[in-house]
């Protein structure tokens, strides 16, 4: 179990991480294509110019598309944000 910051005890719910799972990963699969594939790569933990590279784009363009990316999931998924 986990205490919370007030000090009340949190419970583990999986069923509703996997809902939010499922749904950040239908959110960033309904991202426009452009933006999409340097995302993920992004995601895996490859650095912007390694994604240049090997989608032989611009590293401004890289950069510029995971911004873009990040704030249509920001915008997707408002409701699951913490704070």
């Amino acid at each position: 179990h986990l205490i919370g910051t007030s000090g009340e005890e949190l419970v583990n719910n999986e069923g509703e991480q996997n809902l939010q799972l499922a749904t950040i990963e239908q959110a960033i699969q309904n991202l426009n294509e452009k933006v999409k594939m340097p995302f993920q790569l992004f995601f895996q933990g490859f650095h912007y110019a390694e994604i240049a590279e090997q989608l032989d784009r611009p590293l401004g363009t890289i950069k510029s598309q995971i911004f873009l990316a990040r704030e249509q999931l920001k915008t997707e998924l408002k409701e699951y944000r913490v704070g």
